[in-house]
């Protein structure tokens, strides 16, 4: 088990302390592995903490199984307070030891240095490929400090040990959006080679490099993940939507970023930003907010990993998304309808029937393609539309409500009245 003595009112400039290692531990004013320097009354060398074995224990048995001992040395005592109100001179015990355990309060001298012997909870998830020859080394590891290993992600895990290039994976998501820290075996080195910390060595220099969709993305702590995406609200499609489903909003709120549905009306804000699904497009994307920046899903994910979101990854939206078009009775060649019909399918008009779909005039064609790019689309009077059952000019006759414009409007700028259905 991994331990650490921490104090009970810290003053500044007083340390934790973290045990690694089996061995004995001076503790005293000067010169030991613990320096006291809250009490007057502590000796140079006062006591000793003495852990014969780092057993990989389940927390719940430390009480029982703890293989550490405590001596005093001193001249003005040690003291245990094992229970409210129960306070054990350590003196008093044979030979001047007692074992420690889970909890106790442990004061050095007159009492004014009180620290709290705990267990600290090392639960390694280990993250790397099947059958990897490194797994009886990092096993070797894990128990030489006391620590314990799993290979199935729970909340209970504190940290993630992950081989580089390794994938992306829905477990690595899940320790991710749960701040765990993922480090490579190079750390776990690191602190198996000391005895005694007074922190947690740093993880940001054995983060590993993960592959997402193929690209290598270097990772980062959680502290500096944390606020990444400060400033940014993302607007987000309904999740099924994306890649990484309902996992992406907890991802993005993992890096200090607000959240919101694209149907939420908000604000207007230079830092709302929509986000397009893996494998889809702004086109087919959030028909009623192209004026909007965009990023994708993989590089907003890929952002979150690394601690840093580049401003070049967001997409302004195309001048095209702006721009008036008159439709007049030359817009759209005789050759359009059959190119449109690679880009518009049937599921994307409902209020079509199938039947009538290659009767739809060219024109109804290239209105949806023009509002599909977002589009505003200024009238020609002198358009008409031949459809198969009735001829209307554009505006005034029948449209699909699906491909009309929420406001359609004549070269003149005149508002035109509501479609109307009744038959000519």
């Amino acid at each position: 088990m991994v331990w650490g003595l921490f104090p009970v009112d810290p003053l500044p400039g007083e340390d934790n302390y973290y045990f690694f290692d089996k061995g004995t531990y001076k503790v005293g004013r000067k010169g030991c592995d613990v320096i006291v320097k809250k009490d007057k009354g502590v000796s140079r060398i006062h006591a000793e903490i003495s852990i014969d074995e780092m057993s990989s224990l389940d927390h719940s048995l430390s009480n029982i199984l703890s293989k550490v001992r405590i001596k005093d040395c001193s001249k003005n005592g040690t003291y245990l307070n094992k229970n409210v109100g129960s306070t054990e001179k350590v003196h008093e015990f044979p030979n001047k030891e007692t074992m420690l355990k889970d909890g106790d309060l442990v004061s050095f001298g007159t009492g004014d240095a009180t620290y709290r012997f705990s267990y600290v909870s090392f639960i390694f998830f280990i993250c790397c490929p099947k059958n990897s020859n490194t797994n009886q080394l990092i096993t070797m590891k894990v128990s030489s400090i006391g620590a314990n290993i799993t290979k199935k992600w729970s909340l209970d895990c504190s940290h993630v040990l992950v081989d580089d290039s390794f994938p992306v994976s829905e477990d690595l998501i899940n320790a991710i959006v749960a701040r765990k820290p993922l480090v490579q075996y190079s750390w776990l080195e690191l602190i198996a080679g000391k005895n005694i910390c007074t922190a947690i060595p740093s993880y940001s220099s054995h983060a590993p490099t993960l592959m997402l969709e193929g690209v290598s993305v270097k990772t980062v702590d959680p502290p500096s993940r944390k606020y990444c995406l400060k400033g940014y609200t993302f607007l987000l499609e309904p999740e099924n939507e994306y890649k990484f489903q309902g996992r992406l909003q907890s991802l993005l709120e993992a890096g200090g970023a607000n959240v919101s549905l694209a149907e939420v009306a908000l604000e207007k804000s230079d830092h709302v930003i929509c986000v397009v699904p893996a494998g889809s497009h702004i086109v087919e994307c959030f028909p009623n907010l192209r004026s909007l920046p965009w990023v994708t899903e993989i590089d907003l994910v890929s952002a979150i990993l690394s601690g840093y979101l580049d401003p070049s990854l967001v997409a302004s939206p195309p001048d095209h998304f702006k721009k008036m078009i008159r439709v007049g009775p030359n817009t759209f060649g005789s050759g359009f309808r059959t190119g449109l019909k690679d880009r518009l399918h049937l599921k994307d008009f409902p209020a079509v029937d199938p039947d009538d779909y290659e009767a739809m005039p060219v024109e109804m064609f290239g209105m949806a393609y023009l509002r599909a790019f977002g589009h505003e689309v200024k009238l020609d009077k002198n358009t008409v539309v031949q459809s198969a059952c009735r001829p209307a000019r554009m505006g005034l006759g029948y449209i699909p409500p699906c491909l009309t414009v929420p406001r359609q409007v004549s070269e003149y700028g005149d508002e035109l009245p509501s479609p109307s259905h009744d038959e000519e």
